[in-house]
């Protein structure tokens, strides 16, 4: 009884609770008003990566979007939190753009997954080959 007691404990302490769409997502992460558009600060090429956070079709749908050079890379994302908030775009999902340098269009031709974590004010995303910190994009007029 005590091993199964045990078990249940450590299942229930790893399960992970995913978001369905932005209201979901914005309590996944803690907070009501996190922005849905961020800017790359880390960018050395004067280029920074623009990441939406947005619904597609009743589903949420995340668009990295290189300035001044288009698309990197979107599509329909499972964003389930465990131990770290984590962003799953499946192989069938996942459109590469034109912008995305050839390392990164190999690591991610099978699907992709961005670790999103906050510190600082700071939105930090990272995957296979590539990692960046963005901050919330002010809209012009704003």
């Amino acid at each position: 009884m005590k091993f199964l007691f045990i078990l249940l404990f450590a299942f229930s302490a790893s399960a992970k609770t995913c978001a369905t769409n932005l209201k979901s997502f914005r309590e996944l992460v803690g907070d009501e008003n996190f922005a849905l558009s961020w800017i790359e600060t880390t960018a050395d090429d004067g280029k920074p990566l623009v990441v939406k956070i947005t619904e597609v079709s009743d589903k949420l749908f995340l668009q990295f979007v290189k300035t001044k050079e288009g698309l990197w890379a979107e599509g329909t994302a499972d964003i389930c939190k465990e131990d770290e908030i984590v962003a799953s775009i499946s192989k069938e999902q996942i459109k590469l753009g034109k912008a995305a340098h050839w390392a990164i269009k190999m690591s991610m031709k099978g699907g992709a997954k961005f670790t999103l974590k906050m510190t600082d004010k700071k939105l930090k995303i990272s995957t296979l080959g590539w990692k960046g910190d963005f901050v919330p994009e002010v809209s012009p007029g704003n």
